[in-house]
């Protein structure tokens, strides 16, 4: 039997500590993003980016503060997820 007390505690905790790690979230995310497009040697890196956008978005809305970590991405002045190199892109360019 499923005892949805239990379910509501772990979802309150995930949420807190999704507020709480929201930069390091979003590293992680850029970070499978490059792992990805270095593996697909950059055939994907636009739909990845989009994606790993999508997904920081989907982490704030559950995150207990999504818009104080919204606001701080938008602040900062850098976008959501950091553009993927092209790795077969001439050296200086990318």
């Amino acid at each position: 039997m499923v005892n949805f007390k239990n379910i509501s505690k772990l979802a309150g905790r995930a949420k807190s500590l999704a507020g709480q790690h929201n930069d390091k979230i979003d590293q992680a995310i850029d970070k499978g993003v490059k792992a990805a497009d270095k593996a697909t040697k950059g055939k994907y890196g636009d739909k990845l980016t989009g994606s790993a956008d999508k997904l920081k978005d989907a982490v704030d809305k559950v995150a207990d503060k999504p818009s104080d970590a919204t606001a701080s991405r938008a602040q900062s002045g850098q976008p959501a997820a950091q553009p993927v190199p092209d790795p077969d892109a001439p050296k200086g360019q990318s």
